[in-house]
């Protein structure tokens, strides 16, 4: 990687919190001021992974914003890719931090979540199909929508920010 990612992890590292949508518009401002010239937002689509997209050099390196009024973070629908970089806003920490998501999540949690995942579709399947069968009871056709996400509870700590210096460490040893 190169030095414009340094320099866009020391902007970014220690920032007060900021809400979702000042969030993602000051990363972007964050990637410009570390010298980054071509930057995109949103690439695919305003629900979609990831928030960022930028290059460096021959490479296009992906980052997504997370805000959380608590300590805990979340992951919707899309597991952490590996090599995708996290901009962290706590409110509880007034902080930001960042990590790769390969430095939060092991190989067998990923596992996990898509057995999880497959598991969890079969079931839905057959509730959804159920449902749908059922117009008397259900006249609207109103079906459950099945999303995964993951939530931090419990571990080694409740407190995502107490690895902050270790992620944050990981992250910038990352591009040297």
């Amino acid at each position: 990687m190169s030095r414009r990612m340094i320099t866009f992890i020391n902007i970014a590292v220690g920032k007060r919190y900021a809400g979702a949508t000042a969030h993602e518009k000051r990363v972007g401002n964050w990637l410009k001021q570390a010298g980054f010239k071509d930057v995109t937002f949103q690439p695919n689509g305003i629900n979609n992974h990831p928030d960022w997209k930028a290059r460096d050099g021959k490479k296009w390196i992906e980052i997504e914003c997370k805000t959380s009024k608590k300590s805990e973070i979340m992951f919707n629908d899309t597991l952490p890719p590996k090599e995708t970089l996290y901009v962290f806003s706590s409110e509880y920490h007034n902080d930001t931090m960042v990590f790769y998501g390969g430095d939060v999540f092991k190989k067998w949690i990923y596992r996990k979540i898509d057995e999880y995942k497959k598991q969890s579709k079969v079931l839905g399947d057959r509730f959804v199909k159920e449902c749908l069968n059922n117009k008397r009871s259900n006249p609207f056709g109103f079906i459950p929508g099945n999303r995964c996400c993951l939530r931090q509870r419990g571990g080694a700590s409740s407190d995502f920010f107490s690895a902050k210096t270790t992620l944050v460490n990981k992250a910038r040893a990352r591009n040297r």
